[in-house]
């Protein structure tokens, strides 16, 4: 079955990359730029912003319009980042550090792109975290033990990368309701996992797990 790429209070696949769309307003000229600009700033730089597939709107040297480019969306304060979404960018290299200071951000998504490296442990400080998406990426190493802090976590899709380890910290997150692990080198016995009640899409075929899926 299918589940759409993020849980139902972010609705990220149903908001424009670049909203808000067509809006021909721009930010006045600021006299400091927001705390957020500048980790976006920094993760441009890190993933070879200037070498990504797609033409972003991203200024660098204008951070006052943080929340114009594409991919981005902010609050109503436009302050704080809510939504980073770059569905098949080239973005490559590792996750940088900084992108974990977005406090405020609800969703990450991130597929189809050239990521590397492991999750980094400082995802724990996505405290507003509800969907993850880094499906199809080379993502490498495991689950930090820490995940299970991303208390409001409802959606998480790693499929098609190289992950592994145990799976068994994630289900300690009650609020999940989509778990797509597909296509990795995650091990270990599912029949101990007490599947949570509010999951309704649960896919880790290609693994080297082992036992059945639970019914309950």
């Amino acid at each position: 079955s299918t589940q759409p790429t993020s849980g139902p209070s972010s609705s990220a696949s149903d908001i424009p990359s670049d909203s808000p769309s067509g809006s021909p307003s721009k930010s006045p000229t600021c006299s400091a730029p927001k705390a957020d600009a500048i980790v976006l700033a920094n993760f441009f730089t890190k993933t070879n912003g200037t070498g990504w597939t797609k033409s972003p709107n991203w200024d660098i040297d204008n951070l006052c319009d943080f929340c114009y480019w594409h991919g981005v969306t902010c609050d109503q304060t436009r302050e704080s980042v809510t939504i980073l979404e770059l569905d098949d960018y080239g973005v490559m290299g590792t996750i940088p550090n900084k992108i974990f200071n977005l406090r405020s951000l609800e969703s990450l998504i991130l597929p189809n792109n050239n990521i590397s490296g492991s999750i980094p442990n400082r995802i724990r400080k996505l405290v507003s975290l509800t969907a993850l998406n880094l499906k199809s990426n080379r993502l490498t190493g495991s689950i930090p033990n820490n995940f299970k802090e991303l208390a409001a976590l409802e959606m998480i899709d790693l499929e098609k990368n190289t992950l592994k380890g145990n799976i068994k910290d994630i289900f300690e997150i009650s609020t999940l309701t989509s778990v797509k692990l597909g296509n990795n080198r995650f091990k270990g016995n599912i029949d101990k996992i007490k599947l949570l009640e509010n999951v309704r899409v649960f896919d880790v075929n290609t693994n080297k797990l082992t036992g059945s899926i639970p019914s309950d």
